[in-house]
């Protein structure tokens, strides 16, 4: 029902005037209409007040969640596990303003690191054409007792392809920090895998090299992180690799 029409004040004024009287209805239709819109005014009034005060409110908040990095940080941080391995995704480089510290590596033959203690070092049948393994490799032993072997297969051509693989201790596990929008969910032999593009560049301190593709899959207890530098290799390249591993 609409209470601003003509109609319903004339028949609200008529409800309570006697039937039989003459009486001039203009004056109290034009005040009940007066009356009506006075009230209407009002209302908007407390209403218009009420929404200045939830802007008030609500728009502070929503200027610290755009200008606060700690806010923002949080808003774009998501946790989870992908391919067997977890994943931290933050806008925020990870280092601040610490220096970028360096890990000593042991280079030895193919060999030799294929007798380090409780790594299995299985290679891919499948290399694509003009990649030439590189022998020696690197084995480093990271912190919280987290070992890793390095091989790197190069191309003067199309750059250089880098398997990782890598051995925690019992009760740890990895969890690799990247940026948002920056990870997806692949399949290697039906299984899950997370795809990244891009890497954190130390010196500009923001996630850069969108020329980077690395892989990342689990098998058995070792993590496996199959990366493409140079552009010129792509996805279904470090997938065709990864399934060729024994």
């Amino acid at each position: 029902m609409n209470d601003h029409h003509p109609h319903w004040m004339l028949a609200g004024v008529a409800e309570e005037t006697a039937p039989r009287s003459t009486v001039d209805l203009w004056p109290r239709i034009k005040r009940a209409a007066l009356q009506k819109q006075a009230s209407h005014r009002r209302s908007a009034n407390r209403s218009r007040r009420f929404g200045f005060a939830m802007l008030v409110v609500i728009l502070p908040l929503v200027l610290a969640m755009v200008l606060s990095p700690a806010v923002r940080a949080q808003v774009q941080t998501w946790v989870g596990a992908i391919g067997g391995q977890m994943f931290t995704t933050s806008g925020d480089y990870p280092g601040d303003d610490e220096p970028v510290t360096t890990v000593a590596n042991e280079s030895l033959s193919l060999a030799e690191a294929r007798e380090t203690p409780g790594m299995a070092i299985d290679l891919p049948s499948w290399v694509p054409a003009g990649f030439v393994l590189q022998d020696p490799v690197s084995v480093l032993q990271l912190g919280d007792g987290v070992t890793r072997v390095e091989i790197t297969w190069s191309s003067p051509e199309n750059g250089a392809i880098l398997l990782n693989i890598e051995q925690y201790p019992a009760g740890s596990e990895s969890n690799w920090l990247v940026s948002p929008e920056s990870i997806e969910e692949v399949l290697v032999d039906g299984e899950p895998a997370a795809l990244v593009r891009g890497a954190w560049n130390a010196n500009a301190k923001q996630w850069d090299h969108m020329d980077f593709l690395s892989l990342y899959w689990k098998s058995g207890v070792q993590n496996y992180i199959l990366r493409g530098l140079g552009g010129q290799i792509s996805a279904e390249t470090l997938i065709r690799m990864a399934e060729s591993i024994p």
